[in-house]
């Protein structure tokens, strides 16, 4: 048993080895070329170890070159290794073939290129200053010589669309006027046969109101106020439609019979914005409870524009028991400007 083993397993070292010689590798066929580029089947192979010099202007195999180093037991591998140099170019072309690897000087072009690119400076880009652009804004006179309402100029067409067709304005008629967006907007939620704009001013209501509605009677106290809508309203062509009073509104409502009545009583000025919570007594000229108890003897159905910054809990406080409210937040432009009461049939039914 012990020799069958030995046996054994020299036939297996044997079996093992002659399957390892089978799957080496056959070696590498060269294929030479000729001047026209053909196969020479004629010329004998040269030797492996024996390769053909490359003529060729790469950078890269410059670099790669071995320079020569002392005299010593390295001599011969030195000269041997001189022979493949491409500085040698004592290279008799009718004695050896010369092939070229595209793959080479694929690779070469390439890294000469990357050199050159590396070695030159790239220009930086620039980003162009974006300037802000200013407006020239030609202030009418009247303008100039107050600058308190300076700013509004340019608010003008947000006032009234058609402010080129000879709109006219005074000083507090610049920051009391109702834009036309917002005044457009109440019109159509008092829409009526007839409403009274108790405190008219320079007529932004009192036109709008009178593309909704058949009568509008615009009041106001101030003669000056009066004859302003009043030409503001023929630039509108609506003139035919507003009937236009002089007076004071707290001692006509007694004798005034209306539909719908909207109330825009004075701020007091620019500083109402300058409160954190505006009370409805700040209004002139009573506060708004009393305004209000006034002109429910009219008409339940009213609309109440009042300062951003209004207390609206009083305002719920003015509905009463059993009374109802909407307050509506107007916004021009994306920012908060005013806020609308609505009492009544006015108020929007939630169902």
């Amino acid at each position: 048993r012990f020799w069958n083993r030995i046996w054994l397993n020299r036939f297996l070292y044997q079996m093992e080895a002659l399957r390892i010689l089978r799957l080496q590798k056959p070696p590498n066929k060269h294929i030479y070329f000729d001047d026209d580029d053909e196969v020479c089947k004629d010329s004998a192979p040269q030797a492996d170890n024996a390769a053909p010099d490359l003529d060729t202007s790469s950078e890269l195999y410059h670099d790669a070159a071995i320079s020569p180093s002392p005299q010593g037991p390295t001599e011969p591998r030195r000269l041997e290794m001189e022979e493949f140099s491409e500085k040698d170019d004592s290279t008799d072309d009718e004695d050896q073939d010369v092939f070229f690897s595209a793959e080479e000087d694929n690779v070469s072009a390439a890294g000469l290129e990357r050199r050159e690119t590396r070695g030159r400076a790239q220009p930086k880009r620039r980003r162009k200053r974006q300037l802000k652009k200013k407006y020239v804004v030609n202030y009418p006179e009247e303008m100039i010589a107050n600058p308190r309402i300076k700013k509004f100029w340019r608010r003008r067409y947000s006032l009234f669309s058609r402010f080129d067709e000879g709109i006219r304005l005074d000083t507090e008629s610049w920051y009391s006027v109702t834009p036309e967006k917002i005044a457009t907007n109440i019109a159509e939620r008092c829409r009526c046969d007839l409403v009274v704009d108790a405190f008219c001013g320079a007529g932004g209501n009192a036109i709008q109101l009178a593309f909704t509605c058949e009568r509008v009677i615009a009041v106001d106290i101030d003669p000056q106020k009066i004859e302003l809508a009043r030409h503001n309203a023929q630039v509108y062509g609506v003139e035919d439609r507003i009937e236009f009073v002089v007076g004071d509104y707290l001692k006509l409502a007694p004798t005034l019979v209306a539909d719908v009545v909207f109330l825009s009583p004075p701020w007091g000025g620019p500083s109402y914005s300058r409160q954190s919570v505006f009370p409805l007594a700040s209004l002139q000229p009573v506060s708004g409870q009393e305004l209000l108890d006034l002109t429910l003897g009219i008409t339940d159905n009213i609309a109440f524009y009042l300062p951003r910054n209004v207390n609206t809990q009083e305002l719920v406080e003015c509905a009463g028991p059993g009374g109802c409210v909407e307050v509506v937040q107007n916004f021009l432009d994306r920012e908060l400007v005013a806020v609308t009461a609505y009492f009544g049939e006015l108020v929007n039914s939630l169902e």
